[in-house]
């Protein structure tokens, strides 16, 4: 499923469309596994701010994390201990 999900917004991000319909870039997020990522947005004029969604898969669970108005710059380098701590906790 999250092999789909990455495809999808990865053709709309590089046709020029928006990711799940706001995001803008899309990155490999490598620690997550093979299909994880993460996508970026300046935010909108629905959703003010920056944004950051990191999604992976645990056991048989898709998960998602967004953060808003929250600088990328900042959030980014907090992925893989973001990811670890949600990982370690799954049960």
């Amino acid at each position: 499923m999250l092999k789909s999900i990455k495809s999808g917004n990865t053709s709309d991000i590089n046709s020029g469309k928006k990711g799940a319909g706001i995001y803008a870039d899309i990155k490999p997020f490598n620690a997550g596994g093979p299909s994880a990522f993460y996508m970026t947005s300046p935010g909108s004029e629905y959703s003010p701010g920056y944004l950051v969604r990191l999604q992976f898969t645990v056991g048989t669970c898709v998960i998602t994390f967004d953060t808003k108005g929250i600088a990328p710059e900042k959030v980014i380098p907090k992925l893989p201990e973001i990811y670890n701590i949600i990982k370690g906790n799954y049960k």
